[in-house]
């Protein structure tokens, strides 16, 4: 007899038998689970400190969580790290497997973009957000719902200061807000609540 976890997402039709040969058609589906998402801040090491892996949030699969670094360490977070790349294994309550690698840079100075802070503000909004980035360097920004799928992506113009998104397309709700280097270096991950 076949279990639900040895079943493949998608629909069923299972016929039941009883003890006095009567059966009975059950038509049921399996719905697929949802990929687990994981959002860090990274703090780069520093001549004079180690670097930290934060992890912000999980978005998908089915909590609690388990966590296992590559160190061994059992939490969502790392501290007093040397430059390098570190693994991460999330586990969720229905024993999907997720495998994430996050890099600790070593900041090579103050124009180093992904070791310095970024802003996002107001927070709540409703119609619009500004994003204020410490260098001249572009970024990307990408807003996820509470789901985990894109819901907008948006280069600004490169050049130190702040710059708007309009949010008047979206649905209200909590969203998490990516920014990333032109080079692909991750910011850091903000909670947005749109009103």
């Amino acid at each position: 007899m076949a279990s639900s976890a040895q079943l493949l997402s998608g629909p069923y039709a299972a016929i039941v038998t009883d003890s006095s040969l009567c059966q009975d058609t059950l038509f049921f589906e399996v719905p697929a689970l949802d990929s687990i998402n994981a959002f860090a801040t990274i703090e780069p090491a520093t001549e004079s400190s180690l670097g930290s892996i934060t992890l912000d949030s999980l978005i998908g699969g089915t909590p609690p969580y388990a966590y296992e670094w590559d160190n061994g360490h059992t939490g969502p977070s790392l501290s007093t790290l040397e430059p390098g790349v570190y693994s991460l294994t999330v586990t969720d309550a229905n024993g999907c497997i997720a495998s994430f690698s996050f890099e600790v840079k070593l900041a090579s100075g103050l124009n180093d973009i992904s070791a310095q802070a970024w802003r996002l503000f107001p927070n709540p909004t409703a119609q619009k957000v500004y994003v204020e980035l410490p260098s001249g360097e572009p970024a990307i920004v990408r807003l996820f719902d509470g789901t985990g799928q894109l819901a907008l992506a948006q280069k600004s113009s490169g050049g130190a200061g702040r710059y708007a998104i309009n949010l008047e397309q979206l649905t209200p709700g909590m969203y998490w807000v990516q920014a990333i280097t032109r080079d692909g270096a991750l910011l850091g991950v903000k909670r947005l609540v749109i009103l």
